[in-house]
């Protein structure tokens, strides 16, 4: 039964490779296919009706199928090779002792047979155990078990290798960012210690020339934690004795900065900021450079933004040069807490706008890309407001320093 399948398979694939060529042809395919095998006179009925019912078969059941039959075929060859039948010796049969006995025997009244082997003939064939042959397993495949395990093993080395590195550096971590937390007090008092001696360096005590009592800051100026050497603290202790309230010397820079704090419409700015801005030149100058750059890129969006949709593609890179610069002009301020409470927060503005403009840039460029005209107008009017924002804390940071 099983050749028979296999035969039956190979005149349905001869069929199926004859259709294939006759539907590229020239020809008209409807008059020369045929749908099914054509039914063998010489095969049974059920055997044709079973040739028929392969045309049925989709090509991926089809190809299935002949693979089921491939496999099916190569085991049964493995197991004919495993078993070898002995053939009987036919050299027996055609001895030329036993064909002169039958020539002698052979009469014209007896019927003429066909030599027939005597038992001798058959050898017995050893059985064979099927249990062993089928847990017989070639010793290829345990060397590779035997090879992935190795990897396996060598992979999870790796791993923990890898883990404890990752420890370490976590480690490594939390021991620096403690170390900052506890040096950044100290840092900013020792600024704050050498603003205060260029302040008593370089600018005179107006006061005690003109002869005039000392001035003293308000009591919550006055308790803030300021650090001073004992040369200044001893210097101003005679001016202010008769400050019981005072837990700490006035300062040169606090007798001069004092009547500004009781003048109407003036704004009150910390000692840093306010010596930052008298004599840093060149600070001053690097942020107009910075400003007019960030100005610059701002200018180069609205031009784009005017010619959209045709520019539109060029969004993004101009909204990402503009944040560009403007983090470099954020980069000069390098302590926050050194300037004025204006300043702090024209910084957070610059920094939150600019880290949000080029991402309102990509939006409107992809509105534009999916034809939203409510997306279009919402992220237009989002860049704008990004841009108008930059431009503002630029405008205040600049005015803060003139």
């Amino acid at each position: 039964m099983f050749e028979e399948l296999v035969m039956d398979l190979y005149d349905e694939v001869d069929r199926r490779e004859n259709e294939a060529i006759w539907a590229t042809s020239t020809l008209n395919a409807e008059n020369v296919a045929v749908p099914f095998l054509p039914a063998n006179p010489f095969l049974s009925a059920t055997r044709n009706q079973g040739r028929q019912k392969l045309a049925r078969f989709s090509r991926k059941e089809f190809a299935g199928l002949l693979t089921d039959v491939l496999c099916d075929a190569r085991r049964r060859q493995k197991i004919a090779n495993l078993r070898p039948l002995d053939t009987p010796n036919l050299n027996s049969f055609y001895h030329p002792s036993l064909l002169n006995e039958n020539e002698l025997e052979l009469s014209d009244d007896e019927p003429i047979y066909d030599p027939v082997a005597s038992d001798d003939d058959y050898a017995p064939v050893p059985p064979i155990a099927q249990q062993a042959i089928v847990h017989q397993t070639p010793d290829e495949p345990q060397h590779e078990v035997q090879t992935l395990l190795r990897q396996i093993n060598d992979y999870k080395y790796v791993i923990n290798q890898l883990k404890s590195t990752v420890e370490k550096l976590s480690s490594e971590n939390s021991e620096l960012k403690s170390k900052f937390s506890n040096n950044a007090p100290v840092d900013c008092t020792i600024n704050e210690t050498v603003v205060h001696h260029d302040a008593l360096r370089t600018e005179p005590l107006n006061g005690v020339e003109n002869g005039s009592e000392p001035l003293s800051l308000p009591e919550d100026v006055v308790n803030a934690p300021v650090t001073i050497d004992s040369n200044s603290s001893s210097s101003s202790s005679a001016n202010s004795s008769n400050q019981s309230t005072i837990k700490r010397p006035a300062s040169m820079y606090e007798r001069r900065i004092a009547p500004a704090l009781f003048k109407p419409n003036v704004e009150c700015r910390t000692t840093t900021s306010m010596y930052q801005m008298a004599a840093d030149k060149p600070f001053s100058e690097e942020l107009k450079h910075r400003t007019d750059l960030v100005t610059r890129r701002v200018k180069e969006l609205v031009a784009i933004m005017q010619d959209l949709p045709t520019n539109k593609d060029e969004l993004v890179p101009c909204g990402e040069r503009v944040r560009t610069t403007g983090m470099e002009l954020i980069s000069i301020f390098s302590t926050t807490s050194n300037y004025n409470e204006t300043i702090r927060e024209m910084l957070k503005t610059l920094t939150r706008y600019n880290i949000l403009i080029p991402h309102e840039c990509e939006n409107l460029q992809k509105s534009y890309a999916m034809e939203d005209k409510t997306a279009i107008e919402k992220y237009n009017h989002e860049v704008r407001e990004c841009a108008y924002y930059i431009v503002s804390a630029m405008k205040t940071l600049v005015m803060q320093y003139e």
